[in-house]
C-alpha cells in the first residue's frame, strides 16, 4: 500500500509546481493522506485529481486585485 504513495518532492516533480503550491491545491481540495500535521503523501489517483484542477483552474484565472485590501 504505501509503496505507491509519492512524496512531496515527487508529487511537485509530476505537477511542475512549487511546494507551497502543492500544498495549498492539497489543503484546499483535501487530497492526500495526512502523516502528521504538516506532511502528506500522495496517491498516483491524487495526482490526477490534482493535474485536472490545475487544468481546469490555470493560475491567474481570477483577478487577484478584487481580493486585495482597500484602504
Amino acid at each position: 500500500m504505501t509503496e505507491d504513495l509519492l512524496s512531496p518532492a515527487e508529487a511537485m516533480a509530476e505537477l511542475g509546481i512549487s511546494r507551497s503550491h502543492l500544498g495549498y491545491l492539497a489543503r484546499k481540495h483535501n487530497i492526500g493522506q495526512k502523516f502528521g500535521p504538516r506532511h502528506r503523501a500522495y496517491r498516483p489517483e491524487d495526482i490526477e485529481r490534482l493535474r485536472q484542477i490545475r487544468r481546469d483552474n490555470p493560475p491567474g484565472h481570477y483577478d487577484r486585485t478584487n481580493y486585495r485590501k482597500k484602504g
